[in-house]
């Protein structure tokens, strides 16, 4: 009898234990795929985002912030890039008064380096605070790109301060790949301004 039993509860466990690691990777596999569908979904609206620019402003990476111009999404921008100088020579406020008037009301993008980038869009620098016044003073509904490898990317969100000024995507570069986060930071936090006067005092 007890023989039975133990044959019962074995076979009874075997099955479970099947049935577990079935479910397990059932669950495994859809989690993946969500996963993968979203971050394709992200990519997908960037790459349309970034087609319909008409130009962009870019910053050299300095030091061990992550390169991006080799990227082949970074290349489907329309127009030329802008570079800025590495020293920051013409100064935030000035820079951001001469990208205003080059611009106008184009569609324009940025792209960001950073030291830090959370999901957010909160980004951590050098503590000198040339981004946040430049970003301050440009067109309001140009799209912030921040770029980071992903050491850098932080999954827990950072403090962000008064003066910060956030970006709208993450594109966080791996060994092989990029990955894309919407952030919705600015949005959330203020109506987008839409007189580009008030935005290049």
């Amino acid at each position: 009898m007890s023989g039975s039993i133990s044959r019962c509860l074995g076979a009874w466990r075997d099955k479970s234990w099947v049935l577990l690691t079935k479910r397990w990777g059932m669950f495994l596999g859809v989690s993946f795929f969500y996963t993968f569908s979203m971050g394709n979904k992200q990519q997908e609206k960037l790459v349309f985002l970034l087609a319909r620019c008409n130009g962009a402003i870019g910053y050299a990476p300095l030091g061990d912030e992550a390169e991006y111009a080799d990227s082949s999404l970074f290349k489907s921008v329309a127009s030329k890039q802008i570079f800025l100088p590495k020293n920051g020579a013409d100064g935030p406020y000035r820079w951001a008064q001469l990208c205003n008037e080059r611009y106008g009301n184009k569609k324009i993008c940025i792209f960001v380096p950073g030291v830090r980038f959370d999901a957010r869009g909160t980004r951590k620098g050098r503590g000198g605070g040339w981004y946040d016044r430049f970003l301050s003073k440009i067109h309001p509904e140009w799209i912030r790109i921040g770029i980071i490898g992903a050491g850098g990317f932080s999954r827990t969100a950072l403090a962000r301060q008064e003066w910060d000024e956030p970006v709208d995507w993450v594109a966080v570069r791996g060994a092989s790949s990029w990955k894309f986060y919407e952030t919705h930071a600015r949005h959330a936090r203020k109506p987008l301004r839409r007189d580009l006067s008030r935005a290049i005092k």
